[in-house]
């Protein structure tokens, strides 16, 4: 069934315009929203664009000779992440007698519909960062680095990696190895290991079940044998599904969020504004919102795609 064309008149409610129903029902469950919070660092921004700078810090303590020179080291800029605020709006049009004539509140439903799609569209914003990986995350000397890679940059000119060198599903296996090169990969600019831990499995819906039985299980999941779950025992993480990953073989570990620098930025909240036509007398209902998403840097992240 195509959509009608705008203004909403009353060819477009036309049942609700006579006093026989007897409810009317208006998407009223929630739509699925406000997941993408416990994954990212949100704060304000008070002008257009905004420019996040990493620094590159200083190496390990090195040896010094007894009446010999002190040892110094330079400390300088990695690269810098620029943030620019998007704008996103939907909006409705209602003919006055529209309005005048239904009967069943459809003019006040259809605005709070307007803010639950706001928040749907902002999780989809949100989970771009981890459903388009081949995007460029940062870039440093020139060259784009995407949210995973075996070859992440660091000034020593060395690499990281936060990834495995071939996706793979997710299994006991894979998560321990996952686990154990999180722990070992995730270095400063310098190379310096970070003292840092995941606190979230990600995965899509597909994954849910599996997931719960390798965090939750007392024993090791999948086998007959009687060995411990040796995950559960040596790590807090805690399962995060999430609704808007578009691959359900994708799955992350993501450190909480003030270990990371994953970003959602405000530059104006979701904002309703209600307004009259001069021209037909049509009430117009806009919603509104500008942000922008996205990580400085990718230390903390660590998935298979």
């Amino acid at each position: 069934m195509a959509l009608k064309a705008s203004p909403i008149g009353r060819s477009h409610v036309a049942t609700t315009l006579e006093r026989i129903v007897r409810k009317v029902y208006f998407d009223e469950y929630d739509k699925r929203g406000n997941q993408y919070d416990a994954l990212f660092n949100i704060a304000g921004m008070d002008k257009q664009t905004v420019t996040d700078v990493v620094q590159a810090g200083v190496g390990q303590f090195q040896l010094q000779a007894e009446g010999g020179p002190w040892n110094y080291d330079t400390g300088q800029e990695a690269w810098n992440r620029t943030y620019t605020a998007l704008e996103y709006s939907l909006g409705i049009q209602m003919t006055r007698v529209m309005i005048e004539d239904e009967l069943y509140g459809f003019a006040k439903k259809i605005g709070g519909n307007l803010g639950r799609a706001a928040a749907y569209t902002r999780e989809v914003l949100a989970a771009t960062l981890f459903n388009s990986l081949s995007a460029t995350v940062y870039t440093a000397e020139s060259t784009a680095y995407t949210l995973l890679s075996t070859t992440h940059f660091l000034v020593t000119g060395d690499t990281w990696s936060n990834r495995p060198a071939t996706s793979v599903d997710l299994s006991n296996e894979a998560l321990e190895s996952a686990l154990a090169a999180f722990r070992t990969n995730m270095v400063d600019q310098r190379g310096l290991k970070q003292n840092i831990s995941p606190r979230w499995l990600v995965v899509g819906p597909q994954d849910e079940f599996l997931g719960a039985r390798i965090l939750e299980s007392d024993k090791r999941q999948g086998t007959a044998d009687n060995d411990i779950n040796a995950i559960a025992r040596r790590r807090n993480l805690e399962l995060f599904v999430w609704d808007f990953l578009t691959d359900d073989t994708r799955w992350f570990l993501v450190a909480e969020k003030g270990d990371t620098a994953i970003t959602w930025l405000n530059r104006r909240a979701t904002r309703m504004d209600r307004f009259d036509d001069t021209a037909n007398g049509n009430v117009n209902m806009v919603g509104s919102f500008r942000s922008a998403s996205g990580a400085t840097h990718v230390g903390g992240v660590y998935g298979s795609p």
